[in-house]
């Protein structure tokens, strides 16, 4: 939580949690995601698990009009979640 804004820190309406990308259903239960009001706004910014992380929320959080951004996807460094994009 050290790279966060005071503001951010101190906003009630914000709550930030860290996770593993590698244990990222340890983190966020299915139990803990259907708790959270929407529409959700989920940016996604894992160099590991990428294809896992976004299955994860798919499968228990995103519902119709949630938005999701999916930063720094690079085809040439991650060929894995280029594939799985273009075959969706």
């Amino acid at each position: 939580h050290n790279n966060l804004d005071n503001r951010v820190k101190s906003d009630k309406r914000i709550e930030f949690i860290q996770s593993d990308a590698n244990l990222i259903d340890k983190i966020f239960v299915p139990e803990m995601l259907a708790k959270l009001l929407h529409p959700v706004l989920l940016i996604e910014d894992a160099h590991i698990n990428t294809i896992g992380i976004l299955n994860h929320f798919d499968e228990y959080l995103l519902q119709k009009g949630d938005y999701v951004i999916v930063e720094d996807t690079n085809i040439d460094y991650n060929n894995e979640c280029y594939n799985a994009w273009q075959s969706y």
